[in-house]
């Protein structure tokens, strides 16, 4: 009896598999023949397929990356190691600009210098500026020169704009410049549009010159011109030495003082020329006790004239 109900079991499950498998192949024959006259499973695999691309995507995206970071190095390598070119050849291009604007700027001040020597009818050698003092009480410059090249105190040194000083000491290979604008120094000096003259006095600045103990109504206004104006022998006559920027009483009432700024490059300069002796007096200086008034004497410094490091 068992048999007959195991053998029954399993022939009914037999017949419903089978039911089954002939309902899917109708079902999927009815389907070819409707899509092959329809065609609407091709819109279906069609929107699949567009369900599909994001989830491509995101699958690609880990070797896209890796791709992306790879070129961005390589391209940010390649264009730090063409700016860090660039940039060496741009301050190389400006250091050679720099270079020959500077050989210019030489050039035009020699040529301004002979240019001054002509048009003042003055001889003399140029030199080259090679240390200062920079002391604040003092004012001086160390040519490379010395009296072993027949350089002598006292000899006037001028630059391509104005007066400069003299100087003042001297070894075998060297020569100390007193500047006019040190306290120690004074030049006289006319003016150009009245032919008043005074003392121009150094007050250890090199933007400045003192005209001190004028008459009340002196006729100086600023942006008169002050040239040398050959008393004493020292300087060449009528060699441009400031500019006046003020005028005032003094306090005592009894005098008038002005204020004028050197028009030579006191700080600039790197050549000068120093003026030979016969030169001054062919420019038309007066010689020694020769004018109005004691001689300018040759200043002497305090101690030796070598150059302080």
């Amino acid at each position: 009896m068992s048999v007959a109900n195991d053998n029954s079991a399993l022939f009914g499950s037999d017949r419903s598999d089978t039911l089954r498998l002939i309902a899917y192949l109708i079902v999927a024959v009815a389907l070819m023949v409707t899509d092959y006259h329809s065609g609407y499973l091709e819109k279906v695999r069609s929107w699949l397929g567009a369900a599909a691309v994001p989830m491509y995507r995101v699958a690609q995206a880990p070797a896209v990356g890796l791709r992306w970071l790879y070129a961005a190095a390589g391209e940010r390598v390649a264009l730090k190691r063409d700016n860090d070119a660039l940039r060496t050849e741009l301050l190389l291009a400006q250091a050679r600009l720099n270079a020959a604007w500077f050989e210019a700027e030489r050039n035009r001040l020699a040529s301004g210098l002979a240019e001054a020597g002509r048009r003042h009818q003055l001889t003399g050698r140029m030199v080259e500026v090679f240390d200062i003092d920079i002391d604040p009480s003092r004012q001086r410059l160390f040519l490379d020169a010395g009296s072993r090249a027949d350089v002598r105190i006292g000899q006037p040194v001028i630059d391509a704009f104005g007066l400069v000083g003299q100087v003042v000491a001297t070894t075998t290979a060297t020569a100390t410049v007193m500047m006019l604008v040190d306290p120690l120094h004074a030049v006289p000096v006319t003016n150009t549009r009245t032919g008043q003259r005074a003392i121009a006095r150094g007050v250890g600045r090199d933007d400045r010159l003192l005209l001190s103990t004028l008459p009340i109504n002196s006729d100086i206004q600023p942006g008169d011109e002050l040239v040398s104006s050959g008393l004493g022998g020292r300087f060449p006559a009528g060699f441009p030495v400031a500019v006046v920027r003020e005028f005032e009483v003094d306090v005592s009432g009894s005098f008038a003082r002005a204020w004028a700024e050197p028009v030579a490059r006191l700080r600039q300069s790197t050549q000068l020329l120093l003026l030979d002796e016969h030169a001054v007096d062919a420019a038309g200086s007066l010689g020694p006790g020769d004018g109005i008034g004691p001689p300018v004497p040759a200043l002497v410094p305090d101690e030796p004239a070598e150059p302080q490091s």
